[in-house]
């Protein structure tokens, strides 16, 4: 049946809207991850890549076996590189790192990492940016 809610302890959660799911990549990993959770599947969580909206529709935090090729992106807080051993997208943050395997682009259907990847012409210096249309 659950337990009852202690009235005294609850606080108020205000209206979350869209812009609530932008992540900000130089909040640390794990709070990424839990608003991933919380906002999945309403608002989404997105980021920005060559000013379009990503919407990032499976991600976690990398463990050490999906960072044994090496291949962590060096960089700021956003800064990314594919992994075929993690088979996913590798996305620096404040305090580690991300695996993301399946986004969306603007106006795109779902697809898995590796074909995201393989849709970037210029791979130098790949970085999302945080919740606005710029960054490169």
């Amino acid at each position: 049946a659950g337990t009852p809610q202690d009235d005294a302890a609850a606080t108020y959660c205000g209206k979350i809207d869209k812009a609530d799911g932008a992540v900000d990549w130089t909040r640390v990993a794990r709070v990424t991850c839990n608003r991933f959770r919380a906002f999945h599947p309403w608002p989404g969580t997105f980021t920005f890549f060559h000013g379009k909206r990503v919407m990032l529709l499976e991600i976690r935090e990398a463990s050490a076996v999906d960072l044994r090729s090496g291949g962590a992106p060096a960089g700021e807080p956003g800064s990314f590189t594919f992994s075929k051993l993690a088979k996913g997208i590798l996305v620096r943050s404040a305090d580690g790192i991300l695996l993301i395997t399946k986004l969306q682009n603007e106006g795109g259907k779902p697809v898995d990492a590796a074909a995201f990847w393989n849709g970037i012409k210029d791979r130098t210096a790949c970085r999302f940016s945080a919740g606005d249309r710029g960054g490169a």
